[in-house]
């Protein structure tokens, strides 16, 4: 699975999930996604989205 194919669930997750999110975050967390360049960067998105 390449990274690409994994932001797309990940995008999914923050968009439908259960967390309570502003609009305004789920964009933040979005971009944030697609910008990490590499795993290790897309775990830490990850890891600070989940201890917000």
């Amino acid at each position: 699975m390449t990274e690409e194919q994994i932001k797309i669930p990940c995008k999914y997750a923050v968009e439908h999930g259960n967390r309570p999110f502003t609009r305004e975050e789920k964009e933040i967390i979005k971009q944030a996604i697609d910008k990490s360049k590499d795993i290790n960067e897309l775990f830490a998105v990850a890891f600070a989205t989940l201890f917000r």
